[in-house]
């Protein structure tokens, strides 16, 4: 069994329709083609304690779908740092994970920063399981829902202060915001720190 479908096998039920899906944002590629793949076989769905998600494609009912999440007002808050890029998976910690031409990337959403993750969405899913706490936040959003309950549909973990500008990793700064909300946030957060020098001085309206 690959790894893909490996992660499918571990998640939860589909939180979508399984109506048919055409990620037409993503352009005509052959990853555009693998993740309708993916959302055919799977249509949305959580993983590690809920804290990986794949969004589903179009489920007008769900929280968040990819329609939705790639239209959003809040890439305008990005200016051009996520131009090109057509997401559709988050972590526990509201980073995201999208399509890139012909890498998969991870979207470091404090600092607008694109990672290239792998070649497909197998190599994509090989990374996950290899390093599921890393490349999910899983211990974070265990470690929540312990505490507190399971976290909202549709909402990630935030730091009260920002991850990027020293807050802690840690309960104490830790909470559930809805994620667009977060992306919005930290899209002004990224535009403004993008192109300063290491310890300038910034301030942002919470």
């Amino acid at each position: 069994m690959g790894a893909l479908s490996q992660l499918i096998e571990r998640g939860g039920p589909p939180l979508g329709p399984g109506s048919a899906f055409d990620p037409g944002g993503a352009g005509a590629t052959p990853l555009a083609a693998e993740l309708a793949g993916l959302i055919a076989a799977r249509d949305g769905f959580f993983v590690a304690d809920e804290a990986l998600v794949v969004f589903p494609g179009y489920s007008p009912a769900a929280p968040l779908d990819l329609v939705r999440l790639n239209a959003g007002n809040w890439r305008n808050a990005y200016w051009h740092l996520c131009q090109g890029l057509y997401f559709f998976a988050a972590d526990a910690l509201g980073d995201l994970f999208a399509l890139a031409g012909d890498k998969v990337v991870r979207f470091a959403t404090e600092t607008g920063m694109a990672e290239p993750m792998a070649d497909s969405l197998e190599g994509w899913a090989e990374a996950i399981l290899a390093d599921p706490a890393g490349q999910t936040g899983w211990p974070f959003m265990k470690a929540w829902r312990e505490a507190n309950g399971p976290v909202r549909p549709g909402w990630r973990l935030t730091g009260r202060e920002p991850f990027v500008l020293g807050g802690g990793f840690d309960l104490a700064n830790l909470q559930a915001v809805d994620l667009v909300d977060i992306l919005t946030f930290r899209g002004r957060l990224a535009s403004k720190i993008h192109d300063l020098p290491p310890g300038a001085e910034i301030r942002m309206a919470t």
